[in-house]
């Protein structure tokens, strides 16, 4: 696996996609210090979110009241070899390699994993140069980094990293655009990437002596120890648009590349989703509609609950769609439900059902 797909959309929604290798230089990693903060509000939902794979508080402004999303967070697993017979000095002569299933997330507490060694963060990290480490908030006239945000040029990078290997190297004060140099996709578009690497659960000799798990040994890089997690690097893009037809959405693509030196065979991508309609959260409603791929949360009884001198308010609805994913192309099943078999990135456009 060189490059994964995987679409989702939220109304209140989310997307996700991938299919080409990284040409980011690999001196640009993922750190704790480039966590960033932002905020969406370029339609009628406002949406906090990490430069880590996670969205925050989310909700409807369009004359509602109070929130509707606690949070959702991107993962990503595979299933690899975990080497003992290797390491026999500290697995016994007869051990034998079993099989691991490293799980990638960044998702408050639960999904924050610590290494039990340094106390070093294991799991999604953004990687420098998708940011304006410099950048002052004209309020506070402190330095406040956000997420590249096509609607605020302060927030960009000097340069972009993906784009070093462009005519224009770096497309220095340019907007990093999906569809292209300069060009924004709706009203407001954010870009940011991270990767695995600071995930050393299945690592060897790097934060302690030995192997760092009883269940086995996996490096995705033979030449690179440091590189811990599944090797991957994950570009997020959030769009919104201010139009009739799309002012209620929000979408996130999600491009997912192996930039290690093993192949993945099996990868599994998900979201898990922290609902929070209102303030009282013991009555939500969950309907899946499995020919639309599609998830719908609301309240029981409409209402938002009051909390300390607040008054109860009406509540609307959400829906959390999967657009589009990557799909075994030669197993003649539609994989993603979208009335299409063996459709793939590479090879045209499928055998319709």
């Amino acid at each position: 696996m060189k490059s994964i797909s995987c679409v989702l959309v939220l109304v209140f929604l989310t997307t996700s996609s991938t299919f080409a290798q990284s040409t980011i230089p690999s001196e640009y990693r993922g750190g704790f210090e480039n966590v960033a903060r932002g905020v969406l509000e370029g339609n009628n939902i406002e949406i906090d979110f990490r430069n880590h794979g996670e969205f925050r508080e989310g909700a409807w402004r369009n004359g509602g009241e109070g929130k509707y999303i606690d949070g959702i967070g991107f993962i990503v697993a595979a299933k690899v070899v975990g080497e003992r017979a290797k390491w026999a000095k500290y697995y016994g002569e007869d051990a034998v390699d079993t099989t691991l299933t490293p799980v990638i997330i960044n998702f408050r507490a639960g999904g924050l994993r610590s290494s039990p060694y340094t106390g070093n963060f294991w799991g999604w990290l953004p990687l420098n140069g998708f940011l304006n480490t410099d950048r002052v908030d004209q309020t506070s006239s402190r330095k406040k980094p956000l997420p590249a945000n096509s609607a605020d040029p302060t927030s960009w990078p000097a340069i972009w990293p993906d784009k070093l290997d462009q005519t224009d190297a770096g497309w220095s004060n340019v907007w990093n655009g999906y569809r292209g140099k300069g060009i924004a996709n709706g009203a407001q578009e954010t870009i940011y990437v991270m990767d695995d690497h600071s995930d050393h659960e299945y690592s060897f000799g790097i934060e302690v002596e030995g192997p760092h798990s009883s269940l086995g040994v996996y490096h995705p890089s033979i030449s690179d120890s440091s590189i811990g997690g599944l090797g991957l690097q994950t570009e997020v893009r959030t769009f919104q648009f201010n139009d009739p037809i799309g002012n209620d959405i929000l979408f996130t693509h999600h491009r997912t590349t192996n930039v290690s030196e093993k192949d993945l065979n099996e990868v599994w991508t998900s979201m898990i989703i922290d609902v929070g309609l209102g303030q009282e959260e013991d009555d939500e409603i969950i309907e899946f509609e499995p020919e639309k791929n599609t998830l719908i949360f609301s309240d029981k009884d409409g209402s938002g609950g009051g909390s300390a001198g607040q008054p109860p308010y009406d509540l609307g609805s959400f829906a959390f769609i999967l657009l589009e994913q990557s799909t075994n192309e030669s197993n003649r099943f539609d994989d993603d439900n979208d009335g299409i078999i063996d459709e793939s990135k590479f090879n045209g456009p499928g055998e319709y059902i």
